[in-house]
């Protein structure tokens, strides 16, 4: 599926799988791999290009759907409406790439996801964060409802984050990616106090949950 991001099930949380067209553009947070410069899909092998990207379904069955993202599949470019759940997704197995958060932004066909996210049919890069993505643990058992058991749930599956390796290199090449993309680079802590996610409008759930991150990531 070009472009697929941090991933769950399309029935995670409540609400169906609504098909709609959004010209204007959803915001949306994910994760990508950063190998070489180049910011690459989480789940799937994609590069993304400066500017518009288009999925395909990319379905290792033969009948693939003709126009993604597909309403009975994953194909499209996801991305998520919680910062939180997003970090909850990030791992780092040292194989010649460092995760990289960041916000895109879809439009064209888009695949509603309850409160879990959306897939988009075109999307593009609006900006990049130089943090290291992780989420403490006691954040992962935070929550209500099903965001809670799906976090807890994510810690039994995956085990805890590993150690921070050594990000030189990391925060060597996240300048001149943030350049070759034409996008900001920021930490997240800058990108409240310059209130550049307020212009942005990521929503005061998504404003909520950086607060508390930050907060607890500092002590």
């Amino acid at each position: 599926m070009a472009g697929s991001g941090p991933r769950a099930s399309p029935r995670a949380g409540p609400g169906r799988t609504t098909v709609t067209e959004h010209a204007e553009g959803m915001l949306g947070w994910r994760l990508w791999r950063l190998r070489d410069g180049q910011l690459c899909s989480w789940a799937v092998t994609y590069e993304w290009k400066q500017g518009s990207n288009s999925a395909t379904c990319l379905s290792p069955n033969t009948a693939r759907c003709t126009h993604s993202p597909g309403r009975h599949c994953q194909c499209g470019f996801w991305a998520l409406n919680s910062p939180l759940d997003c970090l909850a997704r990030g791992r780092y197995d040292g194989i010649g790439w460092s995760p990289v958060m960041g916000l895109m932004r879809g439009w064209g066909t888009v695949a509603l996801h309850g409160r879990e996210g959306f897939r988009a049919q075109h999307a593009s890069v609006v900006c990049l964060f130089s943090d290291w993505p992780f989420i403490p643990r006691a954040m992962r058992l935070g929550g209500k409802g099903w965001v809670r058991w799906w976090r807890i749930l994510s810690l039994l599956l995956q085990g805890e984050a590993g150690p921070v390796p050594d990000q030189r290199e990391r925060l060597g090449r996240l300048p001149e990616t943030a350049r070759a993309y034409g996008v900001p680079l920021v930490s997240i802590a800058d990108s409240m106090r310059l209130g550049l996610l307020q212009e942005l409008s990521v929503g005061t759930p998504a404003l909520d949950e950086i607060r508390a991150w930050l907060k607890v990531a500092a002590e």
